[in-house]
């Protein structure tokens, strides 16, 4: 009623022209009927609606009617909003960031830098040890050119070396620490000490000759070669005269002399023994005489000779005559024929008949005929153990009919002991492509064996993605074959050769070349050394050791997956000790192998590390520089191959890890496996090769057009 009042009047005083009417507060217009907006600060203009005070934090427009625009807030949205996350607009009054800030930026609203050595959302992480003390990027953490200080390693150069590598880049190998302790990651000293028999700062330095054990304390004994073991003291050619014991610090026992205290003393008399150097009695027992007392005397008169000469002071006893009584007389007619000097020459005569006779019976009627079986069966030896080989493929899985198997004239390659030809198996009724590797027409009986050891170990391998598998076997006209899994893209050593690119005309350096560049990715040659690594691996779990592990014996199929191949100096054993004189490829075997010939699965760990080598090299040649005979002291006094200039400093120590003198020190393959999964995962290599196979031709095209080249 009351409103209704008031509306007349507005109306009246309107007509009458003669006042103004003024609204009551949050109330404008003409008419009154609109309200101030909820964005003023206080009330509005009755006439115009504009806010009298401006507007409110949130608010803007004529009115202040509007909200702020995402990303705007405060009093007529005139303030940007910080660095909110994942760029979430702020809250449009205060312009606090409600879900946290944006890496690099922390504070309610999100605006103010990370402070030094911090860095993340909210700025809550810690840098790690960036290189000379300093911050690292503030939004992803990395340290400024990925350099580590020294002792770090990792993208945030958060993680300490690894157990036995310590320094720069965790490049360096720790030296003999006590007890097979880790050095410190960062100076690289032994943190307990040396091991019994090394010295140094970061010991790594051999005792001095003659010296031996903790802290190259000990003096060795009396070894015959002047000098023992560093570690435990041991004479390895033997003791000195007149010492014994392992360390040859034991004089010789009573009754013993000479080297290694082997020789026993002569007749000495029981109140003496003989001196333990030359062996010298300093009295003779009754009956014998000479410096050593091993001179017994003749049948002297009074049973004893001079302990010196040997001679009968005393004259001899009957029937015996001479200086020293050693000479029989005669008594008696028959006696004088058994002594007279033709019947030894009668006698030796007749014997030497009997042994001539006896050696012509035995060769032509044993020997000989021997021989001859021998000389038969030897060479017939080969076929029948061929057969015999085919016989157990016969009826197995491994069996290829001789319609199956088809052969081209296109030579893949000559092997050691065969020839490898394109061909192909016919399986379900489909043309499968194959290797078909068969012996040559001049193969040696050794060139057999080993061809069929080859076929044993394929057998014995089965099936794996990254090895080059048997495929069957088929006997035809006394020539075995032997189907493998075909690679398109060749062995790994020619691919990385044909992928590089230079940029001038110069020969390749195999280490530090400026002007080395590859059409293929760094994540390539990583996915390439972690198939190798898994190929590797199978044939560790069936206790094979290849002892040929190198880039040319690692094959490229299809999709461009490595495969390692040639078994030919495989052992299927888990140490193995070479006795032959078979030609083995020194620049990839492993320190044990070169100077004891011998082989585990640790050699083929450091040969690994060479074939990496190869492949940061795009297929450089392991030790070019030095001669072959010079490689023995070059491995020998520590020397190991230079980092390449392709190769990060993780892959690098990898690689020095493989090529630790320790055996056991050396990771295992599945440790590398691991390793190389993990670096290929930093590397942020798609692993579907069916969304990448693509880009991945592409590379392969790439590779071959420079081949065409």
């Amino acid at each position: 009623m009351a409103r209704g009042v008031l509306f007349f009047l507005v109306i009246l005083l309107r007509e009458s022209g003669s006042a103004t009417l003024e609204c009551p507060e949050g109330l404008w217009g003409a008419d009154c009927q609109s309200r101030c907006t909820a964005g003023c600060l206080n009330s509005c203009n009755r006439t115009t609606g504009r806010c009298l005070d401006g507007c409110k934090a949130g608010w803007t427009g004529y009115n202040c009617g509007e909200m702020c625009k995402p990303m705007y807030y405060g009093i007529n949205c005139n303030k940007n909003c910080g660095h909110c996350l994942d760029e979430q607009p702020c809250n449009i009054v205060t312009g606090s960031c409600s879900d946290g800030c944006d890496p690099g930026f922390y504070g309610n609203q999100c605006l103010t830098p990370c402070e030094l050595f911090t860095f993340g959302a909210n700025c809550r992480q810690t840098c790690g040890h960036c290189k000379n003390n300093q911050s690292c990027n503030a939004m992803s953490g990395l340290c400024s050119g990925g350099n580590c200080e020294r002792g770090w390693r990792g993208a945030h150069c958060d993680q300490a070396c690894v157990e036995g590598t310590y320094g720069e880049g965790c490049a360096q190998i720790c030296g003999n620490c006590r007890r097979n302790t880790s050095c410190d990651h960062v100076t690289g000293r032994c943190t307990q000490g040396c091991a019994p028999g090394w010295t140094g700062q970061f010991c790594n330095q051999m005792c001095q000759h003659g010296q031996y054990g903790a802290g190259c304390r000990l003096t060795c004994g009396h070894c015959l070669k002047g000098t023992c073991d560093h570690v435990t003291g041991s004479c390895l050619g033997g003791c000195d005269m007149g010492y014994s014991g392992p360390q040859c610090k034991e004089v010789c026992p009573p009754g013993w002399f000479g080297e290694n205290c082997s020789h026993s003393c002569g007749q000495c008399s029981h109140r003496s023994s003989c001196d333990p150097i030359q062996g010298l009695c300093q009295d003779c027992t009754p009956g014998f005489y000479g410096v050593d007392c091993k001179f017994q005397c003749g049948h002297c008169a009074v049973g004893t000779c001079d302990v010196i000469s040997g001679l009968c002071d005393a004259g001899c006893e009957e029937g015996w005559e001479g200086e020293r009584c050693n000479t029989g007389v005669l008594t008696t007619a028959a006696a004088g024929f058994h002594t007279s000097p033709s019947f030894p020459i009668l006698v030796i005569s007749l014997v030497g008949a009997v042994i001539i006779l006896a050696t012509f019976s035995t060769y032509f009627l044993v020997v000989r005929p021997k021989k001859s079986a021998l000389r038969r069966l030897y060479t017939a030896s080969s076929n029948e153990h061929l057969t015999n080989t085919y016989e157990q493929i016969v009826g197995s899985p491994w069996e290829i009919q001789r319609g199956q198997l088809s052969l081209s004239n296109e030579l893949l390659g000559n092997g050691q002991f065969g020839q490898v030809k394109r061909g192909h198996v016919k399986i379900n009724g489909v043309k499968v492509p194959v290797a078909i590797k068969s012996l040559k027409d001049n193969a040696s009986e050794k060139d057999k064996r080993d061809f069929l050891n080859e076929l044993a170990i394929l057998k014995r391998v089965g099936k794996h993605e990254n090895v080059v598998c048997l495929v069957g076997a088929c006997h035809i006209k006394g020539v075995m074959y032997v189907a493998m899994e075909y690679a398109k893209h060749g062995d790994l050593r020619t691919f990385l050769r044909h992928s590089r690119r230079l940029t001038a005309l110069h020969e390749y350096d195999n280490t530090s070349s400026p002007f080395l560049h590859t059409a293929l990715r760094p994540q390539t040659l990583i996915k390439l050394s972690l198939d190798t690594a898994r190929g590797l691996g199978h044939l560790a779990d069936k206790q094979i050791i290849h002892r040929d592990v190198a880039a040319r014996n690692v094959l490229l199929a299809d999709k461009l997956v490595a495969k390692i191949a040639d078994f030919g100096l495989s052992k299927n054993d888990q140490t193995y000790v070479k006795t032959s004189s078979t030609r083995v490829p020194i620049r990839w075997m492993a320190v044990e192998s070169l100077f004891s010939n011998t082989y585990t699965l640790q050699s083929d760990v450091w040969s690994f590390g060479v074939l990496l080598w190869e492949m940061f090299t795009l297929g450089g040649t392991p030790y070019s520089s030095i001669d072959s005979q010079q490689l023995f002291n070059y491995l020998k006094d520590g020397h190991r191959l230079r980092k390449p200039r392709l190769c990060e400093p993780d892959m690098y120590a990898m690689m020095l890890q493989c090529w630790h003198e320790t055996p056991e020190r050396r990771p295992t393959i599945d440790e590398l496996v691991a390793r190389l999964g993990r670096m290929l995962e930093n590397s942020q290599v798609y692993m579907n090769l069916s969304i990448q196979e693509e880009s991945l031709y592409t590379e392969i095209d790439q590779v071959n057009q420079v081949k065409d080249n």
